[in-house]
């Protein structure tokens, strides 16, 4: 008899520590996401951006094998709440001794898409006879996903536009990642370009592309490229850098600066424009591409919760083979209406 009371003693303490190790594991995953999204913000180390994705990734997969086990929402809130809270930690210096709004409302819709997951999977699991995790899955991540993003949002809206430290550096490091990111539509054109080249290096390779673009129409003008002399070839790539140099210089609205890099010189032109916009027009502008990056990895959402139902569908299926939990049948009551 003892014995019994032992071993049930001992699943039940074993039950409790599986219970709070997946608490544990979702409050820690969703943590270190938003801390190391703050430091995205603070260095932009886009390093630290891909890092805190690979953390949401791990907190989706620990979400949907919560649902799974702890089934019902009463299990299932406390954790979630705690998870969804617990990203006040890294912001406690915008909370005292003036607390900022933003800040306290990015976390309340986090914690109220979390529940709102939360409480959908677990009416999910209550009215199905038989659980199928991938389906499951696929229904409650996409709105833990967008509580997530959104949430970043504002926070990211918070540090950047309302605190105004989106500082030159910063905004040097968001630009060079967004012209890299130009680069496949530029080498369409220009195969080997990059930002790192000088003015002077650009407008001559430039040139040179376009000439041999354009051979079949100097043959027709009866000049053949291959055949010209070193000294005609420079006269003639001279003659387009000339063109290119105009264009160039129109662009930038003075004298061309050859020495800088193709980067320094975009950047020169849009820090130029931003320079002679209002504070009002420069955070309505800010707010504009925080909603359009929003909106933007909304819809391709997808692409980030499919991968984490089917990874936790997977470690969800290796757990049951390695006796981390059983399926059992229970019998259910349900009160039901009937005509007299």
């Amino acid at each position: 008899m003892n014995n019994e009371i032992k071993i049930t003693t001992l699943a039940t303490i074993l039950r409790k520590t599986k219970v709070i190790v997946l608490g544990l594991l979702g409050v820690g995953f969703n943590f270190l996401a938003f801390y190391l999204f703050y430091r995205f913000l603070v260095t932009a180390e886009f390093s630290f951006l891909w890092l805190s994705a690979v953390a949401i990734l791990l907190f989706l997969i620990v979400f949907a094998l919560e649902l799974a086990f702890l089934r019902k929402f009463s299990y299932i809130a406390p954790f979630t709440v705690v998870a969804g809270l617990i990203p006040l930690v890294i912001f406690i210096p915008y909370l005292y001794p003036v607390p900022s709004y933003i800040v306290l409302i990015s976390i309340a819709l986090l914690v109220f898409f979390l529940l709102s997951a939360a409480k959908h999977g677990s009416r999910l699991i209550e009215n199905s006879i038989v659980t199928r995790f991938f389906a499951l899955a696929c229904r409650i991540l996409p709105k833990a996903f967008i509580g997530l993003l959104l949430c970043m949002s504002l926070i990211g809206y918070f540090y950047y536009v309302h605190l105004g430290n989106f500082s030159s550096e910063i905004a040097y490091a968001w630009f060079g990642k967004t012209l890299n990111g130009t680069l496949p539509v530029l080498h369409l054109w220009f195969p080997t370009i990059t930002f790192d080249m000088t003015v002077d290096e650009a407008i001559v390779y430039m040139s040179e592309t376009e000439l041999r673009r354009s051979r079949l129409e100097l043959l027709r003008q009866g000049i053949d490229i291959d055949k010209l002399s070193s000294s005609a070839r420079r006269e003639l790539v001279r003659q387009v850098s000339a063109q290119f140099e105009m264009y160039f210089e129109r662009i930038a609205g003075e004298e061309l600066d050859g020495e800088l890099s193709l980067r320094d010189f975009f950047y020169g032109i849009v820090e130029g424009k931003a320079a002679n916009l209002s504070s009002t027009a420069l955070e309505l502008i800010g707010s504009g591409v925080i909603i359009m990056l929003f909106f933007a990895l909304k819809a391709v959402s997808f692409l980030f919760y499919i991968p984490a139902a089917f990874l936790a569908f997977v470690i969800y299926k290796l757990l049951m083979l390695l006796g981390f939990a059983y399926i059992t049948l229970e019998n259910k009551k349900q009160e039901v209406v009937v005509l007299s």
